[in-house]
């Protein structure tokens, strides 16, 4: 896999995780998802100038759902996990640590 493309999840797996990080157990959860709207007036490819849109991602998290869809998980169906930490049987890749990680940092204050 190419350093700059470091894979994919889709928007159900996104909210598993977001769910097992918050120690959720019960309940339909989907992720929600907040847009910030904005305008600017900018140049095209010609030079002229137009008004634009511009739609950023603020920010994303749960939200209880009654009705299951494709991006909801029902939290009571997995396995209990501590908060923040996979299930049984999968197996976190391994990452590199970044530089000035907390281990180094802790061997240099022995």
């Amino acid at each position: 896999m190419d350093e700059k493309d470091l894979g994919r999840l889709e928007l159900g797996e996104v909210v598993e995780i977001l769910v097992r990080h918050f120690g959720i157990a019960e309940g339909l959860w989907g992720l929600r998802v907040e847009f910030g709207i904005g305008a600017a007036n900018l140049a095209d490819q010609e030079g002229k100038t137009r008004p634009v849109a511009l739609v950023p991602l603020v920010s994303l998290g749960l939200q209880r759902f009654a009705v299951p869809n494709n991006m909801t998980i029902d939290a009571g169906a997995l396995a209990v996990v501590a908060p923040g930490h996979m299930g049984a049987g999968q197996a976190r890749k391994k990452r590199p640590r970044p530089t000035g990680s907390r281990k180094r940092s802790r061997e240099a204050k022995e």
